[in-house]
Order: C-alpha cells, then sequence, then structure tokens
C-alpha cells in the first residue's frame, strides 16, 4: 500500500519513482545489479596503476 501511495499518488517527479523501483530490484537507487557496484573503483584502480 506505501508503494502504491508513494509511486501513483503522491505526484512525484518520474525520476523519484524510477529510483523508488531500483531501490526494490537492485537494492540501490541506480540501476545496475548489485554485483557491478563496484566496476567503477576496478577502472580508478587500473587508472593509477598506468599513471
Amino acid at each position: 500500500m506505501r508503494r502504491y501511495v508513494a509511486m501513483e499518488e503522491s505526484g512525484s517527479p518520474a525520476s523519484w519513482n524510477s529510483m523508488f523501483q531500483n531501490m526494490e530490484t537492485s537494492f540501490s537507487p541506480w540501476k545496475f545489479a548489485p554485483t557491478d557496484r563496484f566496476n567503477w573503483a576496478q577502472e580508478l584502480k587500473e587508472k593509477s596503476k598506468a599513471e
């Protein structure tokens, strides 16, 4: 019921609704799998090794 009220009746921006939906499915506000959460850190590690 709370989800329905927050997503359908609140009049909140569409970006909030997609954030809520992402939090329900992947447990984060971003739309990627939990296993991919730290991929950005790997890229930084590789860049720092190259320098």
